[in-house]
This record gives structure tokens, sequence and C-alpha cells, in this order.
């Protein structure tokens, strides 16, 4: 906790609560409902101090709602905490929740009115410091779990509440000031991704010469394309491998700090595959060794089948490895693949996806289903100056991109840094 304030004290958070619990899992208790009047609330559905009742809810209806309240017993100015996070996550029950309750993943932190102000408590908890040290107790192998007894007998400073109030009431507006520059900066992030978009699928459609003669595809989402392209299935110019979805599945105990790259969606988040991130997970050789389907070769190109559909990269670094069951690789046989790359980041591909999507509850694909997505194929030489002049335009977008990320990472490394000194009273926010 390092140093406070001499008139601060410090306390064990299960001397300031005046209750503590979870929700409930559904189990033998209730079902989900698919159009439910309820929303079924988990650790990833509150972010940033904010509550998100949307389509990535799943849903109950009333008797379920009555067995969790009466459980969990929300009230307002209740705080829930995430149990597992990769860091602090709480939200502050501003609202009697009268059409959403919480699953048993989530904490329900009510503390003594007369000791501890809510909003107080919610920057203790998301503090840096304090979700780092509580972290330490953490439990489970693949997904770290705070267990209750554990953030019981944390310890948290105790201002006076006269200067909890002033805290609370000053990161409230300072966080809110950064949090508007994060929000426009990733607008503004938004606007150039949809050029960067636009680039790339005006190009892919229409070539590099607009002057040209144009033939109709055929197909709706592609438009005119010029004469000498043809129109192929990707199947017809790649090979799509699965990969290993048996008994040979790597489990937690296969992960292991360095070893053979265990590719997840958390790899895919730009056009070319990246293996150097903190999230990149890796197996044993011993457990790559036995495992079936894919297994990666330069060139290949990685593609997400669920949860982040069409989400994909193409692998310019990586011998050796494999994917995680929810990914497939897409192996060029017959087109050059840094422009099928291209193509699948393109609208051509993304509106047969949602074609594909349509009227589904669960966000997957299959391999057979993007196979036969349809694209335009140009002459090799046609593909080769395609990607020349591709990689020029898109390098000048991605630079625009990087310094929008610093200066969102600056902002949130800033906010971040401030909580951590306010709570920890190095800055004195009483006569502000």
């Amino acid at each position: 906790m390092g140093s406070i304030p001499e008139h601060w004290n410090v306390s064990k958070l299960v001397w300031l609560l005046e209750h503590i619990t979870t929700g409930l899992n559904p189990r033998a208790n209730f079902k989900f409902i698919e159009n439910g009047d309820y929303y079924y609330v988990t650790i990833a559905n509150f972010k940033d101090g904010q509550l998100f009742l949307d389509e990535k809810c799943d849903r109950i209806d009333e008797a379920a709602w009555n067995v969790i309240q009466k459980r969990s017993d929300l009230q307002v100015g209740d705080i829930l905490f995430a149990s597992i996070s990769k860091d602090g996550q709480a939200y502050v029950v501003s609202e009697f929740p009268s059409n959403w309750n919480i699953n048993e993943s989530v904490f329900k932190l009510r503390f003594k009115k007369d000791v501890i102000m809510p909003r107080f408590a919610y920057y203790i908890l998301t503090n840096e410091a304090y979700y780092n040290e509580l972290r330490k107790n953490a439990t489970g192998s693949t997904f770290q779990s705070i267990k209750q007894n554990k953030l019981k007998l944390s310890s948290i400073p105790v201002p006076p509440l006269a200067e909890q109030n002033a805290i609370a009431e000053y990161l409230d507006d300072k966080t809110a000031k950064i949090d508007e520059c994060i929000k426009l900066l990733e607008l503004q992030k938004l606007d150039i991704l949809k050029f960067h978009d636009a680039v790339i699928s005006e190009t892919i459609t229409l070539g590099l010469d607009r002057q040209v003669n144009l033939k109709d595809s055929g197909l709706r989402f592609v438009g005119m394309i010029p004469r000498d392209w043809e129109v192929k299935q990707i199947k017809n110019v790649a090979t799509f491998h699965n990969g290993d979805r048996g008994v040979n599945y790597p489990s937690g105990n296969d992960l292991v700090d360095s070893g053979v790259p265990f590719l997840t969606s958390n790899n895919l988040h730009q056009l070319i595959l990246d293996v150097d991130n903190a999230g990149c997970k890796f197996i044993t050789r011993e457990r790559y060794d036995i495992l079936g389907g894919a297994k990666i070769q330069i060139n290949d190109i990685v593609y997400c089948l669920r949860g982040s559909v069409g989400n994909c990269s193409l692998n310019k670094q990586l011998t050796e490895g494999t994917v995680a069951s929810s990914l497939m690789v897409i192996r060029p046989t017959d087109i050059v693949p840094e422009y099928l790359n291209y193509l699948l980041h393109s609208d051509i591909i993304k509106n047969q996806t949602n074609v594909n999507m349509n009227g589904t509850c669960a966000a997957n694909l299959s391999a057979d289903n993007v196979s036969r997505y349809k694209i335009p194929v140009p002459p090799v030489s046609e593909q080769k100056d395609i990607v020349d002049s591709l990689n020029k335009k898109t390098a000048k977008i991605d630079e625009a991109i990087r310094r929008i990320d610093e200066q969102i990472n600056d902002l949130r490394a800033y906010r971040t840094a401030l909580i951590s000194e306010v709570v920890s009273g190095k800055i004195d926010v009483r006569n502000n």
C-alpha cells in the first residue's frame, strides 16, 4: 500500500462491509430465455465504471430474476466487483436493478455508509496497485479468480468521510474529462479505420487501372469488376484446416510460458499475425506433437470462426504452431497470399459473413461457410501490383492509427496513475 497521510486509517475490507455476496449461476436454479425481459449481468458487462445492458447479455425471465435477487439483494449504492479480470473492474449501482441481476462471478459489496462512501470505495477497488496485490492471491490456471475470503482480508486506506467525498468528486471530474478525450480519439480512430477498409475494398474490387473496361461480376456485394478478372469460390484457390477439436485439445496444464505458439483470437488484430504481444499463448512440445488439425506454415491466414468472427491475419513469421478451436487456417494455393488476406479484410467478405450469420443467435461460422465465399480474382501479376499499392497506402493509414493509439494509451496511463496518487493521499484534493 505504501505510505498514507497520518490522519488516515487502514482497515481490513471485511470490517467496512455491511454485506458481501454474489449472484447465481443457472445450473439447477433457472434457464436462459432467448427473448427474456431481464438481463443476466456477468463480468463482461461492466467496464470502466459503466454497465452495458445490450445484445451481449444473456436473458432471463422474472422468475429467474427473483431467484437471483433473493441471493444478491442488490440495492442502490452497492458495488459490483469482477472476481475474474485482467484489471480491477467495478460498477456502483445507481438505480434499482429492476430489469437485471448478476451471476456468481460478480461480487456484490455493500459498505457501511457511515465509514465508507460508495464512490470512494469504487476508486479504491479499481486502483491498479490494490488490484495487483489482490491478484497475487488469485487462483486458477486459465482464468485467475479472486476468492471472497481473500477479498475480505485485503487492506485499504480509510480517510475521513469528508475527505473521501472530496476525493470522489475530484476523481469523478478529472476521469470524466480524461474519458471524454479518449472517446474523441477513439472516434477519430474509427473514422480512420473506416477509410482504411474503404481503400482496401475499392482497390480489391476495381483494381488500379480505372480506365479498364468493366463487367458485371454477377455478385450484388461486388458489382462491376475489370473484364479480365474471374469470380471464384475461395475453396478453388485455397485449402482449409481446422484446429484439433478432439480429446488431445490443450488444457490449462498444457499452457507454458514458452513453447510452441498456440494462437487465439487475441493474435488477430491486424493484417499481419501478431505473435509478439503479451497475450500470446504457448503449449508444450509434447502436446503439440500429438495434436492433429492445422499446423502453421508461412503465408497461412489464420481466421476466426467464433467470437470475433472474421478477424484474420497473415502469418509471415511462424514456422510452426497451431490454433485454438475457434480458429482455422486458410492456406493459399492458387492466389497471392497477401492479396487473399486483403480480400478477407474487405467489405466483399464482411457482407457475405453477414448473410451467413443472418438470423443466427450465436456468432460463429464454419470452414465450409467461408470456403464457399465468392471473390474477384485478377491475374497473378495484377494481384501483386494491388498488394504493393495497398501496402503503401495502408502503411500511412496504420501510422496514423498508431499515433492515436499512443495518445489513448498515454491518457489511460495518466488516468491510472492519477487515481493511484489520489486514493493513497499523495495528492491532497481537499482544497481543490
